[in-house]
């Protein structure tokens, strides 16, 4: 433990071990969510005076929200419900529906995160797949935010998953999807897949930078947005710009050129 930090709570949950630190994270004072033994950070709030959310792809995904503006919101993965706290205090009007397979994870946020249900601000202990497999809820905007290992677990990367979706949004739907990955370079797979798989049902996917300051070969957190129809002005809501609409010979810029 590092001697600027602060172990507020410690516990084991049926599915995890979790630590609530307040800590610099990223350079601002901060109280974040840690899990298994490698540590990895899940959620966080700045305890600062910056409105930014503490996590970049968060920032980006409320960002496409606000552009998109839906009225019905499903988050799948809550963490400390952070992102979803986010867009029912943005989105007034919104509901937001949260599926989070852990079901010792609500309890944490209301105590260390500020969480308070709601009738607009619902949670819903279920794995995020099964959810969608065994409603018929409709959705304006559904956004992915799963990790495991710092990876998207395989079922929510799967034709099949990407049908579930396409089922489960509205005419004017939109999927916005937290994944690491390359964009450049040989290991790129993954992203490339995610993009023809949802160009399949979509009719425009883009994809963000999350953070600045790295270069396009290198793994990062990428925000991709999938929709139904397209909302043409939707990179002017986004910080960053995507990497449809840099040049193609991007081998050499840095997501730092990519600030808006």
């Amino acid at each position: 433990m590092s001697q600027s930090e602060t172990i507020l709570f410690e516990t084991d949950t049926d599915l995890g071990h979790y630590q609530v630190v307040d800590r610099i994270y990223e350079g601002r004072p901060a109280r974040v969510l840690f899990s298994g033994p490698s540590r990895s950070a899940q959620s966080g709030i700045g305890l600062d005076d910056d409105p930014d959310l503490l996590f970049d792809y968060n920032q980006r995904l409320l960002e496409v929200a606000n552009a998109l503006y839906p009225a019905h919101i499903l988050v799948i993965g809550g963490g400390a419900f952070t992102l979803p706290m986010a867009l029912g205090a943005s989105l007034p009007d919104a509901t937001v529906d949260v599926v989070e397979l852990d079901s010792g994870l609500p309890a944490i946020a209301k105590d260390y995160f500020g969480l308070k249900p709601s009738d607009r601000l619902r949670i819903i202990t279920d794995d995020g797949r099964g959810y969608l497999e065994s409603t018929d809820q409709q959705y304006d905007m559904i956004v992915l935010d799963v990790f495991q290992n710092l990876s998207v677990p395989r079922q929510f990367l799967t034709a099949e998953f990407i049908e579930l979706v396409n089922n489960h949004l509205t005419a004017n739907g939109s999927l916005a999807m937290n994944i690491i990955a390359t964009y450049q370079g040989r290991n790129t797979g993954l992203i490339k897949s995610q993009i023809a798989g949802y160009s399949n049902s979509f009719t425009s996917v883009t994809v963000f930078p999350a953070a600045h300051g790295l270069t396009a070969w290198l793994p990062q957190n990428l925000v991709l947005v999938a929709q139904k129809q397209p909302l043409e002005d939707l990179a002017t809501y986004v910080r960053f710009t995507p990497f449809e609409l840099l040049p193609t010979n991007v081998s050499d810029i840095l997501t730092d050129d990519l600030v808006r």
